[in-house]
């Protein structure tokens, strides 16, 4: 007879992990930066120190490029150490680049 553990595990409840497993990071995934939508006039994209709209440096990621990263929080990439909002003004800027996954991802733009 199945237990609750199993009952959770079904509906795609992620249950913890032991004291002694390792952490493994997610995988990051190339992302083009896509001005298609926002048609904005700027050079790119400014990274963020943290997941911030206000926390802008002085980097950009250049419209038409791909970048490495991770989805961090609701509406964010993260590239190395530092943030890519996903949308502007509710358009999406950053798409996931499939048919890059499976090549060398080292030529990829990062901070």
């Amino acid at each position: 007879m199945p237990g609750f553990t199993d009952f959770l595990r079904d509906r795609g409840v992620e249950l913890g992990r032991a004291k002694d497993e390792p952490v493994v990071p997610p995988h990051p995934s190339p992302y083009v930066v896509d001005n298609s939508l926002l048609r904005s006039s700027d050079a790119g994209l400014k990274y963020r120190r943290r997941p911030d709209v206000r926390d802008v440096v002085d980097e950009v990621a250049p419209f038409g490029s791909v970048v490495l990263g991770v989805l961090a929080a609701p509406g964010w990439l993260k590239v190395g150490n530092q943030y890519l909002p996903t949308e502007v003004a509710g358009k999406t800027v950053l798409r996931r680049a499939y048919w890059l996954e499976s090549e060398e991802q080292g030529h990829c733009e990062g901070p």
